[in-house]
């Protein structure tokens, strides 16, 4: 019963008020080396996505940061596009939709 107790209290963190950033590959062909970076430096490395697949990575930032992405495309060419804002209070979720013309949407959502 205990355990059942602690993995509840686990499970209900993960879905706490942290900030997540999700990435949405609609470029019609796959990223690869998809790394995300917060002002301060701190990087967190995606991988790699096929077309139409998204995921989600929560992100620590100290106070207010702006979040870069890097990616490589079908074609080889690498792209760093910066935009977005996240801070470590609130339920910020920024949403990161790279199209195909290297072109990347970034939108805030508050859940």
């Amino acid at each position: 019963m205990k355990r059942l107790l602690l993995l509840a209290v686990l499970l209900a963190s993960c879905t706490g008020d942290y900030p997540r950033v999700t990435v949405v590959n609609a470029s019609g062909g796959p990223l690869a080396g998809i790394v995300l970076t917060l002002e301060e430096g701190k990087a967190y490395t995606i991988g790699n996505l096929d077309s139409g697949e998204e995921t989600t990575v929560v992100v620590e930032p100290r106070g207010e940061s702006d979040v870069t992405i890097s990616c490589t495309d079908d074609s080889g060419e690498t792209r760093t596009v910066s935009g977005g804002y996240i801070e470590e209070a609130g339920a910020y979720h920024l949403i990161l939709t790279v199209r195909g013309n290297g072109v990347v949407d970034f939108e805030t959502h508050f859940d």
